[in-house]
């Protein structure tokens, strides 16, 4: 194992899974454990999966590298306000992908209006 720790310091993972510490299904970005901060510093891709935690809380977020959003939405008024009244459903899928360009333009642009 002492091998593989060497290795891993030199070749870390191209993918982690990391809890947010939370009981919650929201997730609160400017509340999170040290863990998640660290390894999420230099990340190419974020995915934020879940109803609470990539709708209810972070559909709007801007984060520093590219975003993947994935929620199944089990609120009939939450499928229409975001589909649409014809095409929200209950048990709709969102996804929502932001490249780090677009999110970076689109903040650009309400700093530039004088929004938040």
């Amino acid at each position: 194992v002492p091998m593989a720790r060497e290795w891993l310091a030199d070749y870390p993972p191209p993918l982690y899974v990391v809890d947010n510490g939370s009981g919650s299904p929201c997730l609160d970005l400017r509340r999170v454990p040290v863990d998640l901060s660290e390894c999420a510093k230099h990340a190419d891709l974020v995915v934020i999966e879940g109803m609470g935690r990539s709708v209810h809380t972070n559909f709007d977020a801007k984060l520093k590298c590219d975003v993947l959003k994935i929620a199944l939405l089990k609120n009939l008024r939450l499928a229409q306000r975001l589909l649409g009244e014809e095409v929200g459903k209950m048990f709709s899928c969102v996804v929502k992908f932001e490249e780090r360009e677009q999110q970076q333009q689109q903040q650009s642009k309400v700093q530039q209006s004088g929004g938040d």
